[in-house]
């Protein structure tokens, strides 16, 4: 499922991602090459931008050997003409495979282009040689900004690639990778040092431990959907010292342990919502955050996990965080205490309902000092 800044960033990638689109105004036909010479391939001029676009749209089954036919398309490209604002590549068909061509210095390492966008592919143990090699983008060592990869393979969509895909890539500042397999191989060390957003949806996820991901010093935003994984330990995300904005949600955490947000101290979104968490602790987390928690299993806000956040909310002159808790099962007894007599900072708090309808800024302060 497409989070929600993953929607937003859809509708505003025309500027910042031009893999999904680069277009002000009218497209017309390039110059070179020839439109014949690279069908199914079209090759586009942005009129007022100038800026070129490349778009291929295979069909063919999973048997074919298009090796040849791939590299006669890529052949036409030179230095002439081979620069792209965005390059989209989709895959047709029954089986939308990959087929036995493979990404590397005679396909796509051919191009130079800011962005890339691979659709519907499907790679199947069975086709041999490594697909995505590590000369698939040699000539966009130095312009690709953005990466996609969102395969669609219904009996096993996961997919890998050789160590040295991603590396050198000196600007690269988006990628998204749908169904990535952790147990094939680790996240990519290289290549990532420039990265500021990260997405990666329906990933087979093992655990969630320190040094699953690799130091990425520029990385501000970062979005992970997974199934299967209860407990969300310390040090994850420590390796992320830039980090503003941490998403996860749909899926099974029930419990986000002391530390996990330590490192975070410039936050500004923690978005954990339709999850199972009954315990989360967000110390360490700037009084700027919006911790949206909704639709999860909290039954408790106990001072030792909410304590500091809301200390530093009150604390802090025009702070703007605040938590979300709408549809959590919420006891409200005395471990209310320290929130709504101590503090009174019921107003950090936005959606909390206690089980029994009672809105949490309708607890009187004095009835909850006399019964604890």
């Amino acid at each position: 499922m497409l989070t929600l800044v993953f929607l937003g960033l859809l509708l505003g990638m025309g500027n910042a991602y031009p893999s999904i689109k680069d277009s002000t105004g009218d497209s017309v036909p390039c110059d070179s090459p020839a439109p014949e010479s690279i069908a199914p391939c079209i090759c586009s001029v942005d009129t007022e931008t100038n800026s070129r676009s490349l778009t291929c749209d295979f069909e063919f089954a999973n048997e074919d050997d298009v090796t040849e036919m791939v590299e006669n398309i890529f052949a036409q490209f030179d230095e002439s003409n081979n620069k792209f604002g965005a390059f989209n590549l989709h895959f047709r068909g029954e089986d939308m495979s990959v087929a036995n061509f493979a990404f590397n210095e005679k396909t796509t390492g051919r191009l130079e282009t800011n962005a890339l966008q691979i659709v519907n592919f499907c790679i199947r143990d069975e086709q041999g040689p490594m697909v995505f090699t590590d000369t698939a983008w040699v000539n966009s060592r130095k312009s690709l900004r953005s990466i996609q990869l969102l395969p669609f393979c219904p009996e096993n969509p996961t997919y890998s690639f050789a160590p040295g895909f991603l590396a050198d890539l000196e600007n690269l500042s988006f990628l998204m990778m749908d169904y990535y397999d952790f147990s094939a191989q680790p996240f990519p060390e290289s290549g990532v040092q420039s990265i500021k957003h990260v997405l990666l949806s329906k990933v087979k996820l093992g655990e969630f431990l320190p040094g699953t991901f690799p130091m990425m010093p520029s990385l501000e935003v970062f979005e992970v959907d997974h199934d299967g994984i209860s407990n969300f330990p310390a040090g994850i995300i420590e390796d992320f010292p830039v980090l503003k904005e941490f998403w996860s949600s749909n899926g099974d955490v029930e419990v986000v342990e002391a530390g996990f947000f330590k490192s975070m101290t410039d936050s500004r979104v923690v978005h954990m919502a339709k999850d199972k968490i009954t315990s989360i602790d967000l110390t360490g987390l700037s009084p700027n955050t919006e911790v949206n928690l909704e639709d999860n299993a909290i039954t408790q806000l106990t001072e030792e996990n909410f304590k500091p956040f809301v200390e530093g909310v009150l604390n802090t002159a025009d702070a703007t965080g605040k938590i979300i808790l709408t549809n959590n099962p919420l006891e409200c007894s005395c471990d209310l205490k320290w929130l709504v007599a101590d503090m009174n900072g019921v107003n950090v708090f936005e959606g909390a309902v206690c089980a029994d309808g009672t809105p949490l800024e309708n607890i009187d302060a004095d009835t909850i000092n006399d019964q604890c």
